[in-house]
C-alpha cells in the first residue's frame, strides 16, 4: 500500500468540503409559490382555510376538499373555482367550517397557476 502524507489527507478533505458546500448554495433557489391548510378553533368548531402565496400577482384555479368522519356521521366538501393572488398578501381559496368533538377531517387544496401544480394536504382532529 502506497504511503500517503497527512498534508495531502487534510487538502483532499478541505477540498471535498469546499466542493460539497459550493454545491449546497448553487442552484435554483426553492419555489416562493406555495399553498397551506391553515385550522383556526372556535369552540368546539374548527375552520380550515386554504391560502396560496405568489411571488408576483398571478391567476389559477384551485380545489379545496375536506374529508371527515365521526360520531355525528360523514364530511364531504368540495369547493373549487378561479382566483388571483397579490404578492404582499396570500389568496384565500377556500373556508371550510365544520364541527370538532372527535371528529378528524383530511383537507387537501391543489392549486394550478403559471402553468404548475401545488398540492398541500392536512390532517385535522381526531384522537
Amino acid at each position: 500500500m502506497p504511503h500517503v502524507s497527512k498534508r495531502f489527507v487534510a487538502a483532499a478533505a478541505i477540498l471535498v468540503i469546499g466542493a460539497g458546500a459550493a454545491v449546497a448554495t448553487a442552484g435554483p433557489s426553492p419555489d416562493p409559490n406555495r399553498c397551506e391548510i391553515v385550522a383556526e378553533k372556535h369552540g368546539a368548531a374548527v375552520t380550515l382555510i386554504g391560502l396560496y402565496y405568489a411571488a408576483k400577482a398571478l391567476d389559477g384555479e384551485y380545489t379545496f376538499r375536506v374529508r371527515g368522519a365521526g360520531r355525528s356521521g360523514t364530511t364531504d366538501i368540495a369547493q373549487g373555482g378561479e382566483f388571483s393572488v397579490d404578492p404582499s398578501q396570500p389568496a384565500e381559496i377556500g373556508q371550510v367550517m365544520l364541527g370538532g368533538g372527535g371528529t378528524s377531517y383530511d383537507a387537501t387544496l391543489v392549486v394550478k397557476a403559471a402553468g404548475k401544480t401545488w398540492r398541500c394536504s392536512e390532517r385535522i382532529g381526531g384522537r
